[in-house]
Parts: structure tokens; sequence; C-alpha cells
């Protein structure tokens, strides 16, 4: 029939085409819905998208308010396919009330949850709706899906375009409203997109097979679908749940680790502090009488070794009846002529001391530039400075001030004394009463506490944390005495559990201190972003094609067959990809020989110019789809004139750029190795480096022992920072090269034994000597002394001739 001519059947009506207002007979067999079922359909809808979604938020949450499983957005879709608009409120309200819940559950404010909700709601809606509609549009009416066309168009409208609204209006009001930051942005949608997508792929089927309207058209199919549906996502749905766990645990165990690491470094710098008082003390056990200039030469190397010291000071003790007599010989000594002995009025202003029984001065302080302030000053005269002399005098230890404004110091940040008592005879005397009796005075070492945070957590591995520090001497009021904020700083993802603080106490010099150390939402997060963006696109993959894969096989059995076909010609894709064997004027031969698994090996060898030939092979590690679709990549990557001319000329560099753009992190694990040579037939000149390759072979007729051209740098991906080496040699005329992949001599023999490296090449070097051999009859050699004639790997032997 000429389908160009329109022929007219004026008595028949024209079939209408259907639209998004006409449900046809999808509410039940024999009639459509009415406005008032509206009302019974929505709440149990929202009922059910509330009874799915829920739980899948408290298991699986992992950016801001996206879980990678959402099996509600199945029922959603369902919905909408099925009674339309009269489902959408259902939808709606089911939405915002789970997220709503959530949001009040984690304490945010109801003006910013109920807008957050109500965003995310209609990004539910339009989502369903934009699916349904665009199966409508493409599809028609959904009844069996048993036909690949309908199989595929569903669950990619629905599943992958649909999907992609409510991650987009849901994750832009998150950034809107501050509860996310923007780096995990991109994370987030990605999970909330792959999330809803697995839901509609694996539950809307579920959920049309199983309404009474459609029992017709799934009899017979429904548990065969079902069953392995409900499995895929109660797999998925533990996977993810205890990638969850596996993680949050990871970050706590790196946080607790990194918590007892800071606590180490700061009682390590603080062990150092007592260190240098005791050596301080013992400079005065040693002596009489220290001067300033002494005191100076002595404490000037320590401050430089240790910046996190403000000062180091000798503090005697002093009697009223000599203090005139101890200010007269201190101002006789350079530098202190105006030595007065002070006190802090009631305004905070130094004065002279007024009279006591004794005082505890600052004879001498270093640096004195910045702490001159400090000379002379009675620490005795305050009460808190008086309370750690007590203890220092009475125990013999040292002890540490609570935090304090230091009196040279004009800073906000608090400082503290460290005080060891110095007495007579140097000896501890033993009792309080003796110690009391003997006490000369201390040694003081002055800190700014900011600064001593800053000093023991100035490293980069710190960036990305926050250290505060808290004096809980006094737990009914704890003072916090310093705070290190973050350098590299990120927001708190407000609606996901942000990595925990620990808290460690520390007992310093007396003091009862707590150390809590804070990362920052990225601080354990930058290694692994690649890799959870492959196992969410993978797992996104897996579903779509094992639901496709169960809806049609259980209406064709001929798509069965075509499913699994596709598999096997991975394989001969590989084969076809691979060049043809080259003639003059250097011939280059090549053999593949696939093994029982799909493989990862890829070869080439062409002219890139008119004196320059390129050889190379790769093999990548494991076996299956993903090892091959790597080894495809690089071939075609290198094919594809991304690499210039120079770059393709120099092995080394070659290899260096393929190791930055083939990290195994970013490529589910796998690394490859590779041999790569020019070939220069003007100079007889070959250029080559390797990464974990074979060593390629040089074959001559004469049988005399191959020369092996080494490959012992790393394989490709295992290290981002690898560089590798470009080599040079001459090779003489008349000889061959032959580059292999392991799978050649990775075999087991006859008699059980393993074959090796060694018995390969002198197979091959025995092989070389007969006229006319040819990679075949090296081939068959190896099959001979196989147990199964098979290789357990892929065998890839690529010969140059020399000439």
């Amino acid at each position: 029939m000429n389908r160009s001519v329109r022929t007219e059947q004026p008595n028949r009506r024209p079939r209408k085409p259907a639209t998004w207002d006409r449900p046809g007979n999808l509410w039940t067999p024999d009639r459509r819905p009415t406005w008032s079922s509206a009302f019974v359909i929505s709440p149990a809808v929202a009922v059910l998208y509330a009874a799915l979604g829920l739980p899948a938020l408290a298991l699986s949450q992992m950016a801001g308010l996206a879980s990678p499983v959402w099996p509600a957005a199945g029922v959603a879709f369902a919905a909408a396919l099925i009674w339309r608009w009269r489902a959408l409120p259902g939808v709606f309200f089911g939405s915002a009330g789970v997220n709503a819940f959530w949001l009040t559950r984690l304490g945010e404010p109801a003006s910013q949850t109920w807008f957050l909700a109500a965003a995310v709601g209609i990004g539910s809606v339009l989502g369903a709706f934009a699916g349904a509609a665009l199966v409508g549009r493409f599809v028609g009416p959904i009844r069996r899906l048993d036909t690949p066309r309908a199989v595929l168009l569903t669950l990619a409208f629905g599943g992958l375009l649909g999907s992609t609204i409510a991650p987009t209006i849901g994750i832009a009001t998150q950034l809107a409203a501050g509860l996310i930051d923007p780096s995990p942005a991109a994370m987030g949608w990605l999970t909330w997109w792959v999330g809803d997508a697995i839901g509609v792929i694996t539950i809307a089927p579920v959920m049309l097979m199983f309404l009474p309207s459609q029992a017709r058209y799934w009899a017979g199919r429904r548990w065969n679908i079902a069953a392995p549906s409900l499995v895929i996502v109660g797999i998925l749905m533990t996977a993810v749940v205890q990638n969850v766990a596996s993680e949050r645990a990871r970050i706590d165990n790196a946080v607790q680790k990194l918590g007892t690491r800071a606590a180490a470094n700061l009682v390590g710098t603080i062990a150092l502090h007592q260190e240098v008082l005791e050596g301080l003390r013992g400079l005065l056990d040693a002596s009489e009488y220290v001067t300033a200039k002494e005191f100076e030469t002595y404490t000037n190397d320590v401050l430089t070794r240790l910046p996190s010291l403000q000062a180091l000071s000798w503090d005697p003790v002093v009697p009223q009846a000599e203090l005139a007599a101890f200010e007269a010989r201190q101002r006789a000594q350079p530098g202190l002529q105006a030595f007065t002995v002070t006190e802090r009025d009631a305004a905070g202003n130094l004065r002279p001391v007024s009279p006591r029984p004794e005082y505890v001065v600052v004879a001498y302080i270093e640096p004195i530039a910045t702490n001159r302030g400090a000379l002379g000053f009675d620490i005795d005269s305050t009460p808190l400075r008086a309370a750690a002399i007590a203890t220092a005098r009475d125990t013999g230890q040292t002890t540490a001030t609570p935090p304090i404004d230091l009196v040279q110091d004009s800073d906000t940040q608090k400082g503290m004394l460290a005080l060891l008592p110095v007495y007579e005879g140097g000896a501890d005397p033993g009792s309080t009463s003796a110690r009391r009796a003997a006490l000369r005075g201390f040694t003081a070492s002055v800190y700014r506490l900011g600064d001593l945070l800053a000093e023991t957590f100035g490293g980069t591995e710190w960036d990305r944390v926050e250290v505060t520090l808290i004096d809980v001497s006094s737990r009914a009021d704890p003072v916090v005495i310093a705070d290190l904020p973050a350098r590299v700083s990120a927001p708190r993802d407000q609606a996901s559990a942000a990595p925990a603080a620990t808290t460690l106490p520390l007992d310093v010099y007396g003091r009862t201190w707590e150390l809590t150390v804070r990362p920052t939402s990225t601080a354990f997060v930058d290694s692994h972003g690649s890799v959870t963006v492959i196992l969410l696109l993978v797992a996104l993959a897996l579903t779509f094609m094992l639901e496709a894969f169960l809806l049609v096989l259980s209406g064709m059995n001929a798509l069965a067959r075509r499913l699994m076909s596709e598999l096997s010609s991975a394989d001969r894709y590989i084969a076809s990809i691979l060049p043809s064997d080259l003639e003059a004027p250097v011939p280059v031969a090549s053999r593949y020989v696939p093994s029982r698994e799909l493989g990862g090996d890829s070869f080439d060898h062409r002219w890139i110019d008119d004196d320059h030939l390129i050889v190379y092979l790769v093999d990548v590690s494991g076996h299956g789809v993903a090892s091959a679709l790597l080894s495809v990549t690089v071939h075609n990557l290198l094919r594809s004139g991304t690499l210039d001319i120079d770059t393709l000329r120099d092995p080394g560099e070659v290899l260096t750029e393929l190791n930055r753009l083939f990290q195994m992190e970013e490529h589910a694990g796998n690394y490859f190795t590779i041999w790569y040579g020019v070939y220069q037939p003007s100079t007889h000149t070959l250029s080559y480096s390797g990464a974990g390759h074979p060593p390629t072979i040089v074959l001559t007729a004469d049988g005399s022992d191959p020369a092996r051209l080494p490959s012992e740098s790393i394989p490709i991906g295992v290290m981002e920072d690898s560089t590798f080496e470009t080599r040079h040699c001459t090779v003489n005329p008349d000889t061959a090269l032959l580059i292999y992949s392991d799978g050649a001599f990775d075999l087991t023999l006859r008699d059980g034994r393993t074959w090796t490296l060694d018995d390969f090449i002198s197979l091959c070097a025995r092989t070389a000597t007969k006229p006319g051999w040819t990679l075949d009859d090296l081939i068959d050699q190896i099959r001979n002394r196989s147990t199964s004639g098979l290789f357990d790997d892929d065998c890839t032997l690529v010969r140059v001739s020399i000439r």
C-alpha cells in the first residue's frame, strides 16, 4: 500500500490519543476514576509514601536530605502513572511530611523546616508528573511492560529523566537555606537522583503489578518479577546501610585516633617545657647567685627552639626586710636600672608593692624585650598566682596557674604560668614544713595558650581540624582557655551526621584540661568522593539493567538470548578495535587469544610519522567488564590524538600522563601494566618505558639468550605522583622484539607445575632459531604445555621484526 495516500473512513470515529487528562482503564478494568476518588487515592498514596520514605531516610541518609535508595519515588511515579493528577496531592503531603518530620527531629527552626519540606514536596510532585507525562506521550498506556521499547522507555523516562527534578529543586533549596555547604552539593544531587531513580525502577513495576486493576496484565509474572525486584532493593539497602555504618565507624575511628594524636602532641610539647624548667632549676642550684646576663645567655637558645614559650623567668622569694637590698642589687645590673618590685592596684595599674611579709618577684625574664612589663612584678600579689605558688611550694611539683591575663600582654588570649620550686641545697626537702623553710623561689615558664595550640598544631595535617582547650579544674566553672579554628573551614552539613568531636582529659601541671578535637565535615571525605560517584552510578546501572532484564525476560524469551549474547560480544568488540599486522618497512605481527573470562588486554602498533613507529601493550588488572572497559578507554585515548606527537615520541612522558589520568581510585580499583616503545628505523634506536609489565625480549636467530628490556616501575594508577623513565637502546638488524602479556606464561603445566617467565623466554629463544617461525607456532607450543589447552588469562603477543 502506498503510505502517502490517506484513506477516509467517514463512518468511523477517529481514535483519540492518550493524554495526561485521560486515564483510560487504569483505575479499574470497567470504569474511570471520579473526582471523589481523589479523596481516597491521595491519603493512601501519602501514607504509603511516608511508610517507605521514613525508614529509607533513617537508614541510608548520606548528604543533606538525600538517600541513595528511595523506594517512595517508585510509589509516586506509579501513582501518577495510574491515577494521574488525583495522586499528586498524596505525593506532596507524603514527601513534605517525611522531610518535615526529619528536619524537626534535627532541631531545625519551624519556618525553615516547612519551607524546605514544601519545596521538596513540590519537587517530588513535579518529578512524578514529568515522568508519567513522558511515558504517556512516548509509550502510551502502561499495562504489561513486556516489550523492550516499553520497558526501556518507561524506566528511562520515569527513573532517569523524571528523577532529575526533585534533586534539583531539593538541593537548590537546601543551599539557599544554608542547610548544606556548596562543596557536597554535587554529590548530594547525584545521591538523590540515583536514589529516586532506583526507587522508580524497582518499586514502580511492583506497585503496578499488585494493583487489582492490573491483575490480568501481570498474571503468572508477578512473583517472578516482584521477588527479584524486592531482593534487589533489599540488597541495595543492606549495602547502603552497611556503607553508611562503615563510613561513620571509619570517621569515628579516625576522629578518635586524631584526638589521641593531638593529645600526644600537646603533652609532648609540654613535656619539653618541663625539661626546660628543670634545666633552669639546675642552673640556679649550681650557683649561689645568677646574674641577668647569665640568665639571658642560658635561656636564649631554649626560647629560640621552643617558640610556643612566651617567656622564662626566675622568681625568687624576697622577705620584706630584704626588699630594698634586693632592689638595689637588681638595679646595679646592666639594663635593670629602673627595677622596682610592683603589684597591681584595684584599677589594674602597676604600683610599688605594699608591705607584706614576703614577695615572689620576677627577678629575670627572657626575652626581656617583649616581657619587660612583667619585670619586678610580685606574682604572689594576685590570688590565682598565689594559690599556684602555695601548691608548688608545698608539693615540690610543677604547678600551673588557672588561665590568667598576663601582666606583660595586652592581647585577649589567656595566659598561664607554670611554676617549679627551687629549694636551698637543690634537693626536695621531703616534707611540707621543710619545703616552706628551704624555698628559694620558682623557675617559671609563661604561656600564651592560643600560641601554644597554634605551635603544637601548625602542621598541614591539622588544617581541617578545630581544637579547643578547656580548663575544667573547677567543674562548676569551666573556662575555655584557647580555641584554634580550622584553617580550612567547612560549614557543617546540617541535615547529616557530621564527623563527631572527641574530647580527652589532660593533667597539665596539676590542672585538669579537656582537649576537644573537631574535624570539619570535609576532613575525611576528600579521598572517597570519586569512589562514591562510581559506586552510585554502577548501582544505578546494574539496577536498571537487572530490572529491565527481569521485565522483558518474563514476556520475551528471545530478548533474554539477546541480552546474554551481548555479554560475549565484548571480546569481539575488543578484537575488532585491535590493529592489523604491518608489512614493510618494519613488519609487525600480533596475536590476541582471549581467555575464558572477559579480560583487559589491548595493544597497538602504528606509524606516527615517517620515522617513528609506536608499539604498546596494555594489561588491565582483573577480569570482567570493568577491566575490558578500562583497557578500551586507554586504547582509544592513545589513538584519539589527545596526546600530541611530541608526547607520543617520549614513552616516559606518555606513561606519566596515563598515570595522571587513570588513578585506580577513579576506576573501581583497577590498575594496568603497560610496555610502550618507539622505534626509529633511521637510527635503529628504540626508546621505551614500562610500568609493571613483563620485560620485552630481543630474539635472535642464533638462539642466544634474549636481551630483556626491563619494565621495573609500578603499574599505572597505583601511585598518583609516579613518574616514568624513558630508556634508549640500539636494536641490531635481523632481530625481533617480542612484547607479551602475562597470560602467555601464567598457566599450569600438565605435570601440575607452574610455568615461569624464564621457561617462557627459553621457549621463545628456541622457537626463534627456526627459519620462518610465526606467532602461531609459539602459541601452539604454549597450548601444548597447558593442562587444558586453554589460557587462564588473555594471551597477547606482538612481534616487531627489525631489518
